[in-house]
């Protein structure tokens, strides 16, 4: 048996995707950053999260891709 439960209308929030695309595309920089020095890799993880939080908010059932891609990263 599934039990969905319910959270915070952000349908409303025309920033919420905006605000997790950008969290993504500075996650990518940040990525890109860690072959120079792997002293930011504690940023970049927590960077991750941020950013998977936000696609789960706006995708609570994981139909989107960019939901799963924030995931693969996450990990």
């Amino acid at each position: 048996m599934s039990t969905v439960i319910t959270r915070h209308d952000l349908r409303g929030e025309a920033d919420t995707e905006a605000l997790a695309n950008r969290l993504s595309e500075r996650l990518v920089e940040e990525i890109d950053d860690l072959e120079e020095s792997a002293a930011l890799l504690d940023f970049t993880f927590g960077s991750s999260i941020l950013g998977f939080h936000a696609r789960c908010a706006i995708d609570p059932r994981a139909s989107k891709v960019e939901t799963w891609e924030a995931t693969v990263n996450a990990m």
